[in-house]
């Protein structure tokens, strides 16, 4: 029988540490959280959200496939299914990049990929709209995770998020 402790890709460590090794390993991250293969512990809601946080990037490649595209949405190519819910006259929805070219009229940097690189989507009113004019934004459906994410007594109990980002954009384009 050969001794040692497996990692993520089949290899074995020998050695006389080995029991300390495998005490250390299922130890140190919590159950919220993702060990990666150099042994450090991310953020579970750092998995699969379309940014390396491992060394490696082991984090993106956590069968992330099974999530919808639309789930992912950059808008770099297109609506990924978004659609426009409430229409006001006049208004558009436009997407940007970089710094909005007015004050206070967008974000000054694309939170997908934490930089001036990526787009966003911003809504554009003509002038002199109302004060709190309001256009919404639809996602596709979304099948919804298996049951253990809603099981109390499982390690992944509501580890299914919804992150999005928005700006309440006050003044004219």
């Amino acid at each position: 029988m050969e001794h040692g402790v497996a990692n993520r890709k089949g290899d074995r460590r020998r050695g006389p540490f080995a029991s300390e090794l495998k005490r250390k390993i299922e130890t140190d991250c919590t159950p919220r959280q993702f060990q990666c293969d150099d042994m450090i512990c991310v953020d579970a809601a750092q998995v699969c959200d379309t940014n390396p946080d491992c060394t490696a990037g082991e984090d993106e490649e956590q069968e992330c496939d099974k999530i919808p595209g639309s789930a992912f949405c950059t808008f770099e190519k297109d609506m990924c299914g978004w659609t426009v819910a409430k229409v006001v006259s006049g208004s558009e929805w436009i997407v940007r990049s970089g710094v909005s070219p007015n004050a206070r009229t967008g974000p000054s940097f694309d939170h997908t990929f934490q930089n001036s690189t990526g787009t966003y989507l911003v809504s554009k009113f003509p002038p002199g709209r109302s004060f709190g004019e309001i256009t919404e934004l639809q996602s596709p459906w979304f099948t919804p995770p298996p049951y253990y994410h809603r099981n109390v007594h499982s390690a992944y109990y509501n580890s299914c998020q919804v992150n999005y980002t928005y700006w309440n954009v006050l003044s004219k384009f």
